[in-house]
């Protein structure tokens, strides 16, 4: 470790040692070298020494003098390799000509225009102009003076509103040739139809299928509400989500490819099974029964009763004897394997909890198995946040648990319980609850063993009473049957278990009336799209179809933890720049090395440290620019390209100079200064996390200002920012660099 007489004895060297380079590169040497001594040091190439220009503490050192010149200890050396050459067809000057024309849309973007845009997908591709005119706002002045100015969505009049973030009043809706979302960091966000909903009756009732895109994955999508109503609250509801990875199985749930089979099939004890066979590749298999004249018995006083009857469903594989189990009967079933259960992981913290040890998801799985042939899978609850190592959940903004609803064709039989990474935190035992009384042979049936990601489901028992129909109604009575099998065909058999009844006091004929072999499609052409498939029933609790659909969504980005940069849920400003140009909204996504990795982690790290986030849904055709700026400034950023490479410029005290401006180095030196009236207070509008995304305003005084003594307010609208201290930071960070940077 150098001793203070050692620190108080070199030389802060800035140089840049290339003539087609901007990048500065700070060096400390130790005094007493002479300018020539540094120069071999800092650049060997003979060649381009030749381009060299060295400047001690701003004062330039002729070339004759480098052999002779020793700067005194503490000195800033400043050395830069300028292009030179004589006229004519020279070629360098050629080259200078291209490298000038290359460079001029960059500093046109950072000088206010559009970038074009590399990127497709969320982004607009084209240059946007912007005319600058007399008479700008307070906001238009930042972005002109600031370091790290608002966004330009602050301080355009006539913005439109983005459709799919949380604005009271969106719906959900199909939108045609509509730009596909691009969630960056954590919001609340009312996602678009994919495709058109359809609906299908079952027995008296009526559910309704729909499709929803969040946008481009992977997303974490949780809190499923229907208006302001949690989608648990609901009966009968069936939830199919993906989160938008390349290797996601394709959605099951809806589909609308759907071949109906009428029939009018009289359904007798006497004459035993009745079968028919579903079409080719069917995932669903739907089963009708008809009482045409109702189901009811009279008494001797002609007064109603209840009537029962049963009805046996099985199918089996087209050709086989494997039928599935009955009523009368118990099956046995294998043991089975749920194999590489996805963990719920880990997040970064909402800004301005300042609480990393509350960074565990946690999630409620139920263990399931299939009514009528004992089928193991697993139902994923949804991912809450705000957990610790123990589940605790911290107080401010750890979320409620719940468990996801079970399909009516399903039995749970145990509830597993995950936390972070680990699989199986708690497990809760079901088998001696509901249905699964009934269903199960024995209590000890289906056991489970959980290795990792891994469950074990032990060996068991079904039985499956079919359609069970209990009724006292003189009119027409229809009943579903609702079946999910591995793809392939099936032949299914019905047959009545009750007896006949040829008594006249007694209404119980039963029909066979349809059968539909339902095929599983993706509706989406598109892979890695996060999207939700939903099956709901409507009779009695929707008030015709479902257009206030929304649910929390989180961007799963390249996230650094201070080591390396892994895979996990952030609204760190760096960590969304980097994904603007790498993500999968990008049409021509940039390679690591065209980034500046270093200068984006000690980005990340300041952000994290200073409670910086950015959260928002870009849905409306942003510029690839205009969107980097956005996540930029919430960072105290400005982006930047240097030597091809995407960096940012942030507004910290800097401890080094990089530039003196002296009478020697400086020439024919202007400088304009502004006098304006700054206003006393700023109303700062938002997205405030804290009060369901709903828009938000915190009024920021300036120093020496209060409610009492303001009397002239501008508005600034910060897109991105959803933490109420953030917002007023940066309304304080606002008003001081109009204050103190005028020029």
């Amino acid at each position: 470790m150098m001793n203070n007489l050692q620190l108080n004895e070199h030389l802060n060297i800035q140089s840049i040692p290339h003539p087609f380079s901007v990048e500065r590169i700070e060096h400390a040497l130790p005094a007493g070298m002479t300018v020539e001594e540094i120069l071999q040091r800092l650049q060997p190439d003979i060649i381009l020494q030749a381009h060299a220009h060295v400047f001690i503490n701003g004062d330039y050192v002729p070339r004759d003098k480098w052999r002779l010149v020793r700067p005194k200890p503490q000195a800033i050396v400043t050395v830069r390799m300028v292009p030179q050459g004589g006229g004519g067809k020279n070629p360098l000057r050629t080259i200078l000509s291209v490298a000038l024309m290359a460079a001029t849309p960059q500093l046109g973007a950072m000088l206010g225009s559009g970038l074009s845009a590399q990127l497709g997908g969320a982004f607009s591709m084209s240059f946007t102009q912007k005319l600058i005119t007399g008479g700008l706002n307070f906001a238009g002045r930042l972005a002109m003076n600031a370091i790290a100015p608002p966004s330009k969505s602050g301080f355009v009049s006539q913005k439109r509103e983005k459709q799919t973030q949380y604005i009271q009043g969106t719906r959900n809706a199909i939108q045609p040739f509509a730009t596909i979302p691009q969630v960056l960091g954590r919001h609340r966000m009312v996602p678009p139809l994919a495709t058109k909903p359809y609906t299908e009756t079952v027995g008296n009732d009526q559910y309704i299928r729909m499709l929803f895109v969040w946008g481009y994955g992977p997303l974490n999508i949780n809190d499923l509400k229907i208006g302001e109503t949690s989608l648990e609250e609901f009966d009968n509801v069936e939830i199919e989500t993906r989160s938008g990875y390349e290797s996601d199985e394709p959605i099951t749930l809806y589909s609308s490819i759907v071949s109906q089979n009428d029939l009018n099939v009289k359904l007798t004890a006497a004459n035993s099974y009745e079968a028919r066979t579903t079409e080719p590749d069917v995932t669903e298999i739907s089963v009708d029964i008809t009482f045409p004249n109702g189901l009811v018995s009279f008494n001797k006083q002609g007064k109603r009763q209840n009537r029962e009857v049963k009805v046996e469903v099985q199918y089996a594989p087209i050709g086989t004897d494997d039928w599935t189990a009955g009523a009368e009967s118990y099956k046995s079933v294998s043991a089975q394997n749920i194999q590489n259960i996805e963990a719920p992981g880990f997040h970064s913290m909402p800004t301005g909890t300042g609480r990393s040890q509350f960074a565990h998801y946690k999630r409620i799985d139920s263990i399931v198995i299939d009514k009528a042939d004992g089928r193991a899978s697993i139902v994923y609850g949804q991912k809450y946040y705000g957990y610790d190592e123990n589940g605790i959940k911290t107080k401010d903004f750890g979320q409620n648990l719940t468990a996801p609803p079970v399909p009516d064709n399903k039995i749970e039989i145990v509830r597993v319980t995950s936390l972070g990474n680990q699989i199986g935190f708690e497990v809760e035992d079901r088998r001696q609850i509901g249905e699964a009384v009934d269903t199960l042979e024995t209590q000890n049936d289906f056991e489970i063993a959980i290795d990792g990601s891994d469950i074990s489901v032990g060996e068991g028992a079904v039985r499956f009473n079919g359609f069970i129909v209990n009724a006292k109604q003189t009119v027409s009575l229809r009943r579903s049957l609702r079946l999910q099998v591995p793809q392939g065909q099936y032949q299914v058999r019905l047959r009545r278990l009750t007896a006949d009844n040829n008594d006249d006091d007694v209404f119980d004929e039963v029909y066979w009336t349809s059968l539909r072999s339902i095929r599983a499609e993706n509706p989406l052409p598109l892979s890695g799209l996060a999207v939700t498939a939903l099956r709901i029933k409507a009779t009695d609790q929707l008030n015709g179809t479902i257009d206030q659909f929304n649910g929390v969504v989180t961007s799963i980005v390249a996230d650094w933890d201070g080591e390396s940069w892994v895979e996990m849920p952030s609204e760190n400003p760096a960590s969304l720049y980097r994904h603007v140009l790498q993500g999968r909204a990008n049409a021509r996504p940039l390679s690591d090395d065209r980034l500046d990795l270093s200068k984006l982690q000690t980005w990340h790290e300041r952000c994290t440290e200073n409670n910086r986030g950015f959260n928002a849904v870009i849905s409306d055709g942003q510029s690839v620019m205009d969107v980097l700026n956005d996540v930029a400034a919430a960072g105290r950023a400005s982006p930047t390209i240097i030597d091809g490479r995407w960096g940012v410029v942030e507004d910290i005290l800097q401890a080094v100079p990089v530039q003196h401006f002296t009478p020697r180095n400086s020439r024919g030196l202007e400088s304009e200064r502004s006098f304006e009236e700054l206003p006393h207070a700023l109303r700062v509008k938002f997205n405030n996390r804290d009060k369901g995304w709903t828009a938000d305003e915190r009024i920021v005084y300036d120093t020496g200002y209060d409610e009492d003594s303001a009397v002239k307010f501008e508005t600034l609208e910060l897109t991105g920012i959803t933490d109420g201290d953030q917002a007023w930071r940066d309304g304080r960070y606002h008003i001081a660099s109009a204050r103190l940077r005028p020029e």
